[in-house]
């Protein structure tokens, strides 16, 4: 099958299951999401603060769904102007896996468990260096 002929037909696919979504009603198809706040930490001079949130959400119509937990980074204090920056995205933890810590003003340590699907990770945000440790199994 040439690579048009394959376009083509994922192109087709997206539209029925679109179409599909219409029919039942947008609704249905829309993300149940909750929210699960988990740890927080302040730098040391409290210029910045990093916030770690497991986001639990199911599809309805195509019993799809996701575990996520990110951590956000962003400027004390916060105001409209200066939005959370995702620096952290993983699957398979829970909502006291993720550990922060501030190792200095412009250097952030995070650890999350060796099981973890690491979907994103930034390394450098606004002079801030992020830093990921796996922790051994068993802590």
């Amino acid at each position: 099958m040439t690579s048009s002929k394959l376009y083509g037909r994922k192109a087709h696919i997206t539209a029925r299951v679109f179409a599909i979504c219409v029919q039942l009603g947008l609704f249905a198809c829309s993300d149940d999401c909750q929210h699960f706040s988990g740890r927080h930490a302040d730098s040391p001079d409290g210029e910045w603060s990093a916030r770690s949130t497991r986001n639990v959400c199911g599809g309805k119509a195509l019993a799809l769904g996701s575990d996520t937990t990110t951590v956000e980074l962003y400027r004390n204090p916060s105001n409209i102007l200066t939005s959370p920056v995702q620096v952290f995205s993983g699957d398979n933890l829970t909502d006291s896996d993720v550990s922060l810590r501030w190792l200095s003003n412009q250097s952030l340590e995070l650890t999350v468990p060796a099981h973890t699907h690491v979907e994103l990770q930034m390394a450098k945000v606004d002079g801030i260096d992020l830093s990921v440790q796996i922790a051994p199994s068993g802590q």
